[in-house]
């Protein structure tokens, strides 16, 4: 224009890619559902961002997101990738147990159980310790695990150990 010669701008649009995002669960039997950008799917190619959610079956709690290589991505249950490549990410669960502990008198103490959550719900293979605290002359004997015997429910013991470490690996019933 002020140097005296003349031309044509040409644009180009911004070049979009897409790539493919794919989930796997771990345990694989333990979600409800996965969903990526709010479809019920596993595997989508597309551009721009995409959000990757799952929702754990009752009885498992979501832990966290993890590339293929077990590298931490998150621990919020959905995710946003704004990745520009191909990328696999895994939801891991993990399995939750009921624990419960009672003393068979409250008059001769308190049982606690520290190690779960508000519901009384743990981990799987976490630990728990549970605390027998005896009133006036009462003392501790032992814990005992609820269990059924020909049909019949019976308290076995365990341990005359007080406070009792235990790592959990099904739903227990201690008195």
């Amino acid at each position: 224009t002020g140097n005296g010669h003349t031309g044509t701008l040409v644009g180009f649009p911004e070049q979009i890619l897409e790539r493919t995002v794919s989930v796997q669960v771990r345990p694989s039997d333990a979600a409800e559902s996965v969903t990526i950008n709010g479809l019920d799917k596993t595997t989508l190619t597309a551009s721009g961002d995409i959000t990757i959610n799952v929702e754990p079956k009752d009885g498992y709690r979501f832990v966290k997101w993890t590339d293929v290589l077990g590298n931490d991505v998150s621990t919020d249950k959905e995710y946003v990738d704004n990745s520009t490549q191909d990328t696999t990410y895994v939801a891991n669960l993990v399995k939750l147990w009921k624990v419960t502990v009672t003393t068979n008198n409250i008059a001769w103490g308190i049982a606690d159980i520290s190690g779960v959550d508000a519901n009384g719900f743990v981990d799987n293979a976490a630990d728990v310790t549970l605390t027998a605290t005896s009133n006036n002359d009462a003392r501790f004997m032992y814990w005992g695990l609820t269990t059924t015997d020909n049909g019949e429910e019976v308290i076995k013991p365990v341990t005359t150990t007080n406070p009792f470490k235990t790592t959990i690996l099904r739903n227990e019933d201690y008195a």
